[in-house]
C-alpha cells in the first residue's frame, strides 16, 4: 500500500502545511509557547496526515484495512505490554547512557538537551486543564497512530522500495530518533516496531505498543506520581552519580530486547527484496 506513495508529494504538502501554520501563528500571536506546541502537534499529527493519506489512498484506490486489522489483537495484548515495558526501560536506561557519553564528547549539547526537557516539564506543570487534555490526546492517541503510519508504514516501505529493507530500517528509525532527541532508545524502539510490522504485516501492533508506551509515561505526569531521582535528573552534574541504577535497568532490559529483536528478525524473503 505505502510503496506507491511519492516522497516528493509528502514533503511538498508538509511544507505547505507548515507555511500555513507559520502564517496563522503570526496572525493570532499566542502568548504561550505550549499553545504553539499544541497547534503544531495538531497540524503535524492530525490535519496533515489525515489530508495526505486520504488523498493518497483515494488516488491509488487503497483502504486502511490493508494495513490494519483487529483480528487476534486481544490475545496479543499481554505480549505487547511486555514489549512496551522492555523498550520503555531500555529507553530510560540508554537515555542516561546517551547523556553520560555526551557529557564528555559534547557537554554543552548534553546540558542543552536536559534544559529542553526541564522547560517542557515546567510548561506541562503550568498548563491549563484544556491544554493538558489536548496534550494527553495528542501524545497517547494521535501521535502513535500518525507516527506509525508515517515512519513504520510509509517511510519504511517507500524507502525500502527505492533502496532495500536494511537501509530503510536504519535511515527511517534514525530520522525518528533524531526528531525525538533520543538517539539510542528511540532508534531501538522504532527499529523493533518496524520489525514487528514487517513480520505481522499489521500496523496495529506497533500502534498499540506506541500507545501503551506514551500512555504509561503520560499517566506518571498526569497523576504526579513520584519519579526516582536517577530517572528525573535535570543537571549535567547529576548524571555521573546515577550510573549504577541506570546500568542495572539497562542490563535487565537488554536481554529482553535482544530476544524480541531475534523473534521478529527479518526473514530471507524480506532481506532480498
Amino acid at each position: 500500500m505505502f510503496e506507491k506513495m511519492k516522497l516528493r508529494s509528502f514533503i511538498f504538502y508538509l511544507i505547505i502545511f507548515f507555511i500555513i501554520f507559520g502564517i496563522t501563528i503570526g496572525i493570532i500571536s499566542p502568548e504561550s509557547d505550549l499553545t504553539i506546541d499544541i497547534l503544531a502537534s495538531i497540524i503535524l499529527f492530525v490535519l496533515f496526515p489525515l489530508f495526505w493519506f486520504k488523498k493518497q489512498m483515494k488516488k491509488y484506490d487503497m483502504h486502511v484495512k490493508e494495513v490494519i486489522t483487529w483480528e487476534g489483537m486481544t490475545k496479543k495484548l499481554p505480549s505487547l505490554f511486555l514489549i512496551t515495558l522492555t523498550v520503555l526501560l531500555f529507553s530510560l536506561a540508554f537515555f542516561w547512557v546517551q547523556t553520560y557519553l555526551f557529557s564528555f564528547i559534547a557537554p554543552n549539547f548534553a546540558e542543552n538537551q536536559l534544559l529542553i526537557t526541564v522547560e517542557m516539564v515546567k510548561e506541562y506543570e503550568q498548563a491549563s486543564s484544556v491544554q493538558m487534555f489536548c496534550i494527553f490526546i495528542s501524545a497517547c492517541i494521535i501521535a502513535p497512530v500518525a507516527e506509525e503510519f508515517i515512519f513504520r508504514g510509509y517511510f519504511l516501505k517507500r524507502i525500502a522500495q527505492k533502496t532495500n529493507i536494511i537501509f530503510s530500517l536504519i535511515i527511517t528509525n534514525l530520522i525518528f530518533a533524531i526528531l525525538h532527541m533520543d538517539y539510542i532508545g528511540a532508534f531501538m524502539f522504532g527499529f523493533l516496531l518496524s520489525l514487528i510490522y514487517l513480520k505481522t504485516n499489521n500496523l496495529l501492533y506497533p500502534i498499540m505498543i506506541h500507545f501503551l508506551n506514551n500512555t504509561l509515561v503520560s499517566l506518571l505526569d498526569l497523576f504526579k506520581i513520584p519519579i526516582p531521582d536517577f530517572i528525573n535528573y535535570t543537571e549535567i552534574e547529576q548524571v555521573a552519580s546515577f550510573m549504577l541504577p541506570n546500568i542495572i535497568i539497562g542490563l535487565i532490559s537488554l536481554p529482553f530486547l535482544i530476544y524480541y529483536l531475534h523473534k521478529y528478525r527479518l526473514n530471507s524473503q524480506l532481506k532480498t527484496e
